[in-house]
């Protein structure tokens, strides 16, 4: 199976979708440059801090993101 770069990224609307792809691209290499840019408003967090990979929602591949390690 494929794999397939998702950015999640904490933005106030404003989209920066190449911005994001051209850095990602030149900081990482071409193999990183995101498929799709997702906005969302927060990334959620438990009380101690740890990212709550679960309620990020559903990847491409229909699977919870949380399973994509």
């Amino acid at each position: 199976m494929g794999q397939r770069v998702v950015a999640l990224v904490v933005s106030d609307g404003t989209e920066f979708d190449e911005r994001i792809r051209g850095v990602a691209e030149e900081r990482i290499g071409p193999w990183a440059k995101p498929k799709e840019i997702r906005y969302v408003a927060a990334i959620p967090r438990t009380t101690n801090g740890k990212i709550q990979r679960n309620a990020l929602g559903k990847s491409p591949l229909g699977r919870s993101i949380a399973d994509l390690r």
